[in-house]
């Protein structure tokens, strides 16, 4: 008869071998983006992105090694500006912003800062990235008050993921007394830690195995499914306000940056993004209907994916953020409405008289 530990061994080494089977299953039939832990918690915005830090983003689709700066951004350091021929663009976003996939120069706002610095001007364009995972407007508009703003943009621009930023702005804010309010729910990010920070070396697995991310995912979705559930329920009995895709508090969000953005002198513009998921077009009508009343400039993308050759090919397969190619199409349609609304050289020089 087998001693007691040799049969504990024997089933160690069994579930060992059971997970490197499942580890090798999932990277052949449900392959998982990997990245490094780049997010250090906090109060205000739930979540921001850790200074100083080294990362890797890797999947079937793209590996990509960058850092983040000492500023706490995917980009290089800005310093104080040292003359009036530098214009800078502040863009706030969330991971299509970041970059997510893609190589540090192929991010939109990179791509847009040398398209507007190759037309051979006297003004130097700065196109600061301070996208982050997981930001909607509300995030964006914290951010802005406590970091953003110290970089002394000459122009914000919104790159608004469009049912992302306002499920988000539902989910974590309110409006009170013409105020935003971060209310006490646990973000995404935070969740996930919750509940891995009980598993040993489960920041190692975070990184590299497949299989982790794979299991995290499907129990952070059931969980909020049953979250889901229950909202319907509460809705249903009349015990709850909440609607995914109402846009009060977006709009509020809205009104309260152009309001403090314009008593500062700093120019403002949005663009909403392509959606890569099924949309309600009313939806989207009535909000740049109340961009348009709001005299906000702006510009809507969502429909020019469709309508673009090739469009299929501005994504991952896996992903639906966008590619190389995706963030070049963004930059061009970006350029051609900040020149259309005069809010790069011609505002800029307006600004400087």
């Amino acid at each position: 008869m087998r001693s007691k530990p040799k049969k504990l061994l024997i089933i160690l080494f069994s579930f060992i071998v059971l997970l490197l089977a499942l580890e090798v299953a999932v990277r052949i039939w449900a392959p998982q983006e990997i990245m490094s832990d780049v997010m250090v918690l906090g109060k205000d915005l739930c979540h921001q992105l850790k200074k100083n830090t080294k990362f890797v983003q890797r999947s079937k689709e793209f590996y990509v090694e960058s850092r983040i700066s000492s500023q706490g951004l995917r980009d290089v350091e800005y310093f104080p500006k040292n003359g009036t021929d530098i214009y800078r663009v502040l863009v706030l976003g969330d991971s299509h912003t970041f970059g997510w996939g893609v190589d540090d120069q192929s991010i939109f706002p990179k791509v847009l800062q040398r398209r507007l610095n190759a037309h051979g001007t006297k003004i130097k364009y700065e196109v600061i990235n301070t996208g982050t995972m997981g930001y909607g407007t509300g995030h964006e508009y914290q951010f802005l008050k406590n970091v953003g703003l110290g970089f002394k943009p000459d122009l914000v621009l919104i790159a608004m993921d469009w049912l992302h930023d306002i499920e988000n702005n539902n989910n974590y804010y309110t409006i009170q007394d013409l105020r935003l309010i971060r209310n006490s729910k646990r973000c995404w990010f935070s969740n996930s830690r919750t509940i891995v920070q009980y598993i040993p070396g489960s920041f190692f697995l975070r990184e590299n195995s497949q299989l982790f991310k794979f299991a995290g995912i499907k129990i952070l979705s059931k969980l909020n499914l049953i979250k889901s559930w229950f909202r319907e329920s509460e809705e249903s009995a009349g015990n709850s306000s909440y609607n995914a895709y109402d846009l009060t508090v977006t709009k509020g969000i809205f009104n309260l940056l152009k309001e403090e953005i314009d008593a500062l002198g700093i120019k403002l513009a949005v663009v909403l993004l392509p959606e890569m998921r099924p949309y309600n077009k009313e939806l989207v009508r009535s909000f740049e209907q109340f961009l348009t009343i709001k005299q906000f400039d702006f510009v809507s993308l969502i429909d020019k994916l469709d309508k673009s050759p090739n469009s299929s090919d501005f994504t991952f397969a896996r992903s639906p953020h966008f590619n190389s190619k995706g963030h070049r199409f963004l930059a061009e349609q970006m350029e051609k409405f900040l020149k259309s609304k005069d809010l790069v050289a011609h505002g800029f020089t307006q600004k400087r008289q």
